[in-house]
């Protein structure tokens, strides 16, 4: 019984609001609506608020949802820390106090943002701007409320976001030179799938030539969880890195302590975007910042920007 009380959570200001905003609508759908999300989310938040207080807050049904008793008692509980809250947030704003941005990105790709981020704060338009970049795994939270803008790999989330393609990352087969040196020439992708291979997983990768494609089997003999990792057991000679971020070793490239290996082939690429909220579309602060995240894509080495036929586009779920 200690162990299950301690894993119950805190109620977050956000479960908070989703249940207000819940009892104010009388349905999920709506205040779906009024959060920019899907169903999904609004009844996690609630189960979750619901599991933390111990009670049950809302009564569901095909008309929609009410409060309970306990729900109308939470409720004005709830208003009161909310509109609390708000007070301090215009106070200091008031104040001159700078505006916070939060930025979300997947692991794999915090590295650049960190550091594009650090440069954009001390640009002179962006004085009295502080940018919070939070990563995430690979698998892509449902949340995205919490978050001014949101960086997401290969599929975008089911919510109504705009959405700007941000481009491509290009990856490749790295080596180190000595190790290079013990092995026969790899003249075609197929040539891999006998020798020492690091990568992040087991399964097809999809290979472009200049003519032609082919899809080749990858079962690593090392296996690691991060780009990070494969650029560093190749330059430990453990074999032949699959799928590295050619940003993450370009000095290494260039100092020749990688080399490429089937450099007339290219792994296929996922796409990368950049999502906001449809209601922030004239935020100045978030426009600027998106703006120069697109402007160090397109400027850094490694990277595929978007084409522009495909450059931006909104979404709206299905519900």
């Amino acid at each position: 019984m200690v162990g299950k009380e301690e894993k119950l959570k805190t109620p977050t200001l956000r479960m908070w609001r989703v249940f207000t905003t819940a009892v104010e609508q009388g349905s999920f759908l709506r205040t779906a609506d009024v959060f920019q999300t899907d169903v999904a989310f609004v009844s996690r938040e609630i189960g979750e608020l619901e599991n933390c207080l111990g009670e049950p807050l809302l009564q569901r049904s095909k008309r929609g949802v009410k409060p309970t008793w306990a729900g109308v008692q939470r409720y004005k509980e709830a208003i009161a820390v909310i509109q609390a809250f708000d007070r301090v947030l215009q106070s200091t704003s008031k104040k001159g106090v700078g505006t916070e941005l939060r930025l979300a990105v997947p692991a794999s790709l915090a590295e650049l943002f960190v550091q594009w981020t650090a440069r954009f704060g001390s640009l002179p338009a962006s004085q009295g701007l502080t940018v919070m970049v939070e990563q995430y795994a690979d698998t892509m939270p449902v949340d995205m409320i919490g978050y001014d803008l949101f960086v997401c790999e290969d599929v975008l989330p089911n919510a109504r976001v705009l959405a700007t393609a941000l481009g491509f990352v290009q990856r490749g087969i790295a080596v180190a030179p000595d190790f290079l040196k013990t092995q026969s020439a790899v003249r075609v992708p197929e040539d891999l799938q006998k020798r020492p291979i690091i990568a992040e997983r087991s399964g097809r990768t999809l290979m472009l030539g200049k003519d032609e494609s082919v899809a080749i089997w990858v079962e690593p003999t090392m296996r690691v969880n991060n780009a990070g990792a494969l650029a560093a057991a190749a330059l430990a000679g453990a074999g032949y890195a699959v799928g590295v971020p050619l940003w993450q070793i370009s000095s290494l490239l260039k100092t020749g302590r990688l080399t490429l290996v089937l450099e007339d082939w290219r792994i296929a690429a996922r796409p990368v975007w950049l999502l906001k909220h449809p209601h922030t579309e004239h935020n100045t602060h978030i426009r600027r910042l998106e703006q120069y995240l697109i402007e160090c894509w397109a400027q850094t080495e490694g990277l595929d920007a978007a084409r522009r036929t495909f450059a931006r586009r909104s979404l709206t779920d299905a519900h």
